[in-house]
């Protein structure tokens, strides 16, 4: 017993001797500002090895802040994200050899499409014209493949229904309050100018103001949800308080297609939570709505609903450039319709066409991007490459209703009311990357991961039902 005591304490010795010289090391080089590093890895990494869980609740909480994820060093750019990713999976990796443990519960129905896509995203980047932009594409395709493997790898049955939603609410209510606080009171640290001057646009913590909006109406059934079952006045005060955060920073974002989904998203969770409008309840609720309308047109600027109406008008320039995105990506279809040009090519395709603009500062040749994720997939796979990934999105699609109706058949209906958030999240942002490119959005790579984890659990809850009764 002695004896292993004092292997203790010389491994405890041995890690802060090795501690300090690295930060004394650190100290007197010109990456001085990383010394408190070795400390932070080595305090992380004992809090990963016994609840690796947390690492994906970090990697989840810095979605919305895309715009502070990268850090300079030395003139060394460093991505947090990929550290935290990094660290998380060898801590899992380290976990499973160690203990023996099997990698067959990882095993799920969207393995299938999954993997049918990245054989297919292989052939069109062997074959792709642009290979380079593909290869760069398709490690951030690996990326998120471990991404999603973590989240069903290490999310607990607690932390899939208690956890996880509150840390998407709480990251992106934040993300958004800083924009909306920036845009009142004009500070120019968390919006954008667009149009030379003439518009404002809230952008949060993010990099982009749709992409901003996207999070924000992802999550709007997530905090409808809690706000319904909320037990105490306070917190159904602090998820209305979220609701008006969220409902002013879509508008704040001035996206025209992001008020158009934010309308048909609000409707369909209006239906899906159609059974709590009792009859009794109906003028309440018409006044609310009523009110927060009202509340709406007065405090958005005239600016907002002048840029709304910009939709109606065929002069509008992004519009017709929306119209020249699709007319590329026929033809590039028809050129190579069964694997596509190759992951990402949508944007150098673009580049050499008569509708590409030239650099004013470099002179060098703009392509641009689709703003339509299933076009970038379409025109940088093929119709093989998009069947596959329209599979694997419907299969998780349908996953959250398998669950959702296990949970009914158990006769838990708030659960039930839970899955049908999740899937109303993962809805939403699937249906806003028709307007958005972004092929990998990891919203979208978090609702797939949680559909599978619905499956898990919901079965986990129908057995221990059939147990009880």
């Amino acid at each position: 017993m002695s004896r292993q005591l004092s292997d203790i304490g010389l491994s405890r010795l041995f890690i802060i001797s090795v501690l300090i010289v690295l930060t004394v090391l650190l100290l007197t080089t010109k990456y001085y500002v990383l010394a408190a590093v070795p400390s932070i890895l080595v305090i992380a990494s004992l809090v990963m090895a016994k609840s690796p869980q947390f690492g994906v609740y970090i990697l989840i909480f810095m979605i919305p802040f895309g715009a502070f994820r990268k850090i300079m060093v030395g003139g060394t750019e460093i991505n947090l994200a990929w550290i935290v990713a990094g660290g998380t999976f060898l801590v899992f990796i380290t976990d499973r050899i160690i203990h023996k443990k099997s990698f067959n519960d990882l095993r799920n129905p969207v393995s299938l499409w999954l993997g049918l896509f990245f054989l297919v995203a292989i052939i069109s980047t062997w074959l792709s014209p642009y290979m380079a932009a593909s290869i760069k594409d398709f490690k951030l395709w690996i990326a998120a493949l471990l991404y999603i493997l973590l989240v069903v790898a290490l999310v607990p049955r607690h932390g899939f229904r208690k956890t996880i939603p509150k840390i998407i609410i709480i990251s992106v209510a934040i993300s958004t309050l800083l924009g909306n606080l920036d845009y009142l009171f004009g500070l120019n640290l968390f919006t954008q100018e667009h149009m030379g001057g003439k518009l404002t646009r809230n952008v949060g913590a993010t990099i982009d103001p749709n992409n901003l909006s996207l999070m924000i109406i992802a999550t709007l059934p997530i905090i409808i949800h809690g706000f319904l079952y909320a037990k105490r006045p306070i917190s159904k005060l602090a998820y209305g308080i979220l609701l008006a955060n969220a409902v002013l920073g879509i508008g704040l974002t001035f996206s025209r297609g992001g008020f158009l989904v934010f309308v048909i998203i609000s409707a369909l969770i209006a239906f899906e939570f159609r059974h709590f409008f009792k009859v009794k309840y109906i003028g309440f609720i018409l006044l609310g709505l009523s009110i927060s309308l009202t509340t709406f047109v007065v405090v958005m600027p005239d600016s907002f609903w002048q840029r709304q109406t910009s939709l109606t008008s065929w002069e509008d320039s992004s519009l017709v450039r929306r119209a020249s995105y699709l007319e590329v990506a026929s033809d590039a279809f028809i050129e190579r319709p069964l694997f596509g040009h190759g992951l990402d090519s949508f944007y150098r395709i673009y580049a050499q066409t008569q509708y590409a603009k030239i650099d004013k500062e470099t002179g060098k040749i703009l392509g641009r991007y689709a703003h339509n994720s299933y076009i970038e997939i379409l025109v940088g796979t093929g119709i093989i490459g998009l069947i596959s990934f329209l599979m694997l999105l419907m299969t998780a699609l349908r996953a959250f209703t398998t669950a959702k109706n296990r949970y009914l058949n158990a006769n838990m209906q708030e659960e039930a009311d839970y899955i049908a958030s999740l899937r109303l999240f993962l809805f939403a942002t699937l249906f806003y990357l028709l307007i958005f490119s972004e092929t990998h959005h990891k919203f979208m790579l978090v609702g797939l991961a949680l559909s599978q984890l619905a499956l898990r659990y919901s079965q986990t809850a129908l057995d221990e039902s059939k147990q009880n009764g």
